[in-house]
């Protein structure tokens, strides 16, 4: 047996119909994607170097048929913002920091639509590492093992990410990740005055070098 509906009364239907109305009108437009690149790291924020730091913000996309046309970033160290216009694959810039701190950026994109979307992040700057080469052996022979020592040092907060180093008697350079070790030793096959150098690296983007000259007799 078919039951009969009942007819909502005509007062209630009135008020749920504008009501229903409202919530479909209130649904928010999808806002752009903003990608935030710190130092080469796409996508990522939270650590770099006193010196420079380069932002790019060109993976930043506008939602299905449209297309982004602004941004401006902030730098949260009161310097006066950049605003970007045009094609984001060239919303990138260097921005230098002149003290180690924590800083907040604020990126703002707007598409050609009107839609806005804006993201913040919190960057931590830092001191870059340092580097000493010690000796403490100017001269050695030919076939004579030689170690230089090093001093080497990344502040608090930040881990090291790689190292590299050259003996100068050859166009040969060793990379490895990590912390660099405390020295470093070689055995030269001919003679000549050769430069040690070392390189080193944070996962702040900061980087030191350091030299030392030693000469190779027969």
């Amino acid at each position: 047996m078919a039951v009969a509906r009942r007819a909502l009364p005509l007062a209630l239907a009135v008020v749920l119909a504008p009501a229903a109305a409202a919530a479909h009108a209130s649904t928010p437009a999808p806002k752009p994607k903003i990608v935030i690149g710190v130092d080469g790291v796409e996508g990522k924020t939270g650590k770099t170097a006193l010196g420079g730091t380069f932002f790019d913000l060109s993976d930043s996309v506008a939602t299905k048929g449209h297309k982004l046309t602004t941004a401006t970033l902030r730098f949260g160290d009161k310097t006066k913002p950049r605003t970007f216009k045009g094609n984001p694959v060239n919303w990138q810039v260097d921005h230098t920091y002149v003290k180690t701190g924590a800083y907040t950026i604020t990126v703002t994109v707007k598409q050609n639509n009107g839609v806005t979307n804006t993201r913040k992040e919190r960057v931590s700057v830092y001191v870059p590492p340092s580097v000493t080469v010690n000796g403490p052996v100017t001269s050695v022979y030919v076939g004579q093992s030689v170690t230089v020592s090093t001093a080497t040092a990344t502040p608090a907060g930040t881990h090291w990410q790689s190292y590299a180093y050259t003996w100068g008697d050859t166009n040969a350079q060793t990379v490895k990740a990590g912390a660099p070790p405390a020295s470093f030793s070689h055995v030269f096959t001919k003679t000549g005055t050769f430069i040690f150098g070392l390189a080193v690296s944070n996962d702040a983007n900061g980087t030191a070098s350091g030299s030392y000259a030693i000469t190779v007799r027969n």
